[in-house]
């Protein structure tokens, strides 16, 4: 069975692949017949002479003021038109842009021209100089005079088209506000109008587009093909791709024989929703790049084909997340305790919902395309409005929820939720009603379209939190995959969750906020200039700030440790390995080389992200004076570290004393070095420390060192025979170094007892307890064979 899906799989890819090739041989052909009737509009602008280009340039100044002229008599003539005046207010934006990169040409010529002006310098009183210098002087302050004075005019046309783009924003405030608040008297006479008015309306839109078909039909008909059939091709194998995905998430949300938990179910609920969605507005946005790029599309049918587009989107969207909340086939998905066939039905009402507010869109772009008058799109609103409401009060008296007790017996809506639909249905009604068509519909695009993104909103913060929860991103598949590969330990799970989280809010602010703030009459094109506005730079003072040079420079670091990390790592275990180099001389290559490798990253990443180095002179000056006074001990700690490390008079594993402390050298750093007991006690000492005062260190040169086993006997006792029993105990014990040789002591005697030193030489004197342990029970043996006691 297995084998079966495989070749059918097979088969549906090579057909999908045969098909995208087919399709795409006359796109290849338009846009080849494309490229080669476009034509260079611009001469190369560096092999021109600064006279050259200022002639050339003023032709361009005066095609920017003819542009603003335009523009200007369009703002006019379209003041009671959003769409129009977004469209100036870009064309305008677009202009100003235009208008900069033209007067940044000239900034190398001018600096040239000042340059040779200096170096010729003003005539002397007195001096005749040659006609030649006279005359060059001249012409190059004429040509100043022209520069400065094409300059001024890019100013002034840069000053025009901000104007322009403010009048355009103040006035699309002004006819936001006017159209919520303006009120329409409903009489007999108007519904004729409207009736009339929609006829024609119907025929001038089919007429145009019975002419757009023949075009097409005659002359773009394999272009039109292309341009349907290889977004499909590719939208095919998206969802081919992404089903696997979706299923994974579907496996791990109710892989467990009991329910799935709310945080599963909503993750589950948001990727089922986003990722279908994402490759509808891919086919969607393909299809209307192809129209545009291959001349299928006219400029009048341009927002009927891209109203057309939302209108897909928009019901696609809220269709589908409808049906994966609801999920009729799926109870233990179900984020809401509602029956399967009550959910059929909500999925029904809900996709009706958007269908009728998508339609009311779509018509607003067919009137403007045909001219309709306004009372035809305050009737449409009306209807659509109305229909609006009607459609949640049918959702509000549905019997959907699932008696707790009993989950055949299906109940109505709970009163917190059942009294806010109705309110919601008869709100745009009653406004309707009232006469403000404008503000019912802006209210029910707010119940529609920001309803359903904030919903989506919700899944995805909801989802963003249950993956950085502690533990949870190494339980996903994704973090289960991560684990089995690179062996990464809990700790860093949860901190590539909380990355994964982080990044995971970023993407759903991205596609859920956008939609929502057009609703308040912003334009697309001025969120997205807002957008480029807050990461390119904006300033704080005088402080500015870029957002993508920052991130730039925060990866520039990153990829620069990672790089000196490899370096480190394959440096140590490579070449000092390698070169039987000593385990502390390698600690202090490694430390010294990451720390100028944390510095490098630093300066590479500061670079990347736009800062000026030079102004770290600046900065260190103000260091300096603060490290003379309130950072004395650190800098003291860190130059000593340096010295410890480039010195070296102990290193990792040495055996050392200093002061009341004794024990192991564990690591070195700049600022202190860690120090472990006998007792297993870490003691962490400055640096300074060790520098100012005396160190004894017992490892230095090699691990022999002397232990001293002191006896007591009693006074009876022969002192050279004891002498000589303790000798041959220190010779016949194993791991006494026979060179130096082991000697005795007589201490000192008193009446009653002699006390006896025995120096003994070991090959390691950081374990010694194992040698004198045996030297003690040897002399014990030996005094009691010869009955000292």
């Amino acid at each position: 069975m297995n084998f079966k899906n495989f070749i059918r799989k097979c088969c549906f890819v090579y057909a999908l692949v045969c098909g995208l090739s087919v399709a795409a041989l006359p796109v290849f052909a338009a846009m080849s017949d494309a490229a080669d009737a476009q034509t260079p509009a611009t001469a190369d602008n560096s092999v021109l002479s600064p006279a050259d280009l200022v002639k050339q340039q003023q032709a361009v100044v005066n095609g920017y003021k003819d542009q603003l002229k335009e523009l200007l008599k369009n703002y006019d003539s379209g003041q009671d038109d959003d769409s129009a005046l977004t469209d100036i207010r870009n064309k305008a934006q677009d202009i100003n842009g235009k208008i900069i990169g033209t007067a940044l040409l000239f900034r190398s010529p001018l600096n040239d021209i000042n340059l040779r002006l200096d170096q010729l310098g003003e005539p002397q009183e007195g001096v005749q100089e040659a006609k030649t210098v006279t005359d060059e002087r001249n012409n190059l302050r004429q040509l100043k005079v022209k520069i400065n004075t094409l300059v001024g005019q890019l100013e002034d046309c840069s000053i025009d088209s901000n104007r322009l783009v403010e009048r355009t924003i103040a006035q699309s405030r002004e006819l936001f506000a006017r159209t919520l608040t303006h009120r329409v008297e409903f009489s007999s006479p108007l519904g004729t109008q409207i009736a009339q008015s929609a006829k024609d309306a119907g025929a001038d839109f089919f007429s145009l587009i019975f002419s757009w078909w023949q075009f097409v039909y005659q002359f773009k008909l394999l272009a039109l093909c292309a341009s349907i059939l290889i977004p499909f091709f590719v939208a095919c194998i998206l969802a081919i791709s992404t089903h696997k995905l979706i299923g994974r998430v579907k496996h791990e949300a109710t892989k467990e024989d009991e329910d799935a938990s709310y945080l599963k179910r909503l993750s589950f609920a948001f990727v089922a929703t986003l990722v279908p969605t994402m490759i509808c507005a891919v086919f969607v946005i393909l299809v209307l790049i192809f129209f545009n790029y291959l001349g299928i599309s006219w400029t009048n049918l341009d927002p009927v084909f891209r109203s057309a587009a939302d209108v897909v989107m928009l019901v696609f969207f809220i269709a589908r997340m409808s049906f994966v909340i609801l999920s009729p086939k799926l109870p233990e998905l179900r984020l809401m305790r509602i029956a399967p066939r009550p959910a059929r039905l909500l999925i029904v009402l809900l996709t009706l919902l958007a269908l009728v507010m998508g339609l009311d869109y779509f018509l607003n772009a067919v009137y403007r395309a045909v001219s309709a008058p306004l009372s035809l799109a305050i009737a449409k609103s009306f209807i659509s409005v109305i229909l609006v409401g009607i459609i949640i009060l049918a959702i509000s008296f549905v019997r959907a929820r699932t008696s707790t007790e009993d989950d055949k017996k299906v109940t109505s809506w709970p009163l917190y939720i059942r009294i806010p639909l109705i309110v919601v249905g008869l709100l745009p009604i009653l406004t309707a009603l009232a006469g403000y068509v404008g503000m019912a519909r802006f209210i029910s695009q707010q119940i529609v379209v920001s309803g359903a993104f904030l919903v989506l909103m919700y899944l995805g913060i909801q989802t963003a939190r249950a993956t950085a929860a502690e533990g949870a991103f190494a339980k996903t598949f994704i973090g289960r995959r991560l684990v089995q590969r690179f062996n990464i330990d809990d700790s860093t799970m949860d901190q590539l969750g909380l990355v994964a989280g982080i990044l995971l809010n970023i993407v759903v602010i991205v596609v859920c906020v956008p939609p929502i703030i057009m609703q308040l009459g912003f334009s697309a094109a001025d969120i997205f200039s807002a957008f480029i506005h807050i990461m390119t730079g904006f300033e704080i003072g005088n402080v500015s700030i870029s957002l993508v040079g920052i991130s730039i420079g925060i990866i520039f670091f990153l990829i620069s440790w990672f790089l000196i990390r490899w370096f480190i790592g394959w440096l140590d275990g490579t070449v000092l390995a390698r070169g039987k180099v000593d385990s502390g001389v390698r600690n202090s290559i490694r430390t010294v080389v990451g720390y100028g490798g944390i510095a490098l990253s630093a300066l590479i990443g500061l670079s990347a992200a736009g800062f000026n180095l030079s102004s770290l002179a600046l900065i260190a000056g103000g260091l300096s004076l603060g490290i003379g006074f309130g950072l004395q001990n650190i800098v003291q700690n860190f130059v000593s570290g340096l010295i410890l490390l480039a010195e070296r008079p102990f290193k990792v594993g040495d055996y050392v004393e200093t002061g009341t402390i004794v024990g192991i050298v564990k690591r070195i750093s700049v600022r202190a070095t860690e120090v472990e007991t006998l007792k297993r006690q870490t003691i962490i000492v400055p640096n300074s420390s060790l520098i100012n005062n005396n160190v004894g260190n017992w490892t230095h040169r090699n691990k022999i060192g002397r232990v001293d086993v002191t006896f007591t006997v009693p006074a009876m006792s022969d002192p050279e025979h004891i002498v000589d029993v303790l000798m041959e105990t220190a010779n016949n014990t194993e791991g006494v170094l026979k060179n130096p040789s082991p000697w005795v002591s007589f201490s000192s005697f008193d009446s009653n007892n002699f006390n006896f030193t025995l120096a003994i030489y070991v090959p390691d004197i950081t374990s010694t307890i194992a040698v004198t342990n045996k030297v003690r029970f040897q002399a014990y043996k030996r005094f009691s064979d010869e009955g000292i006691t």
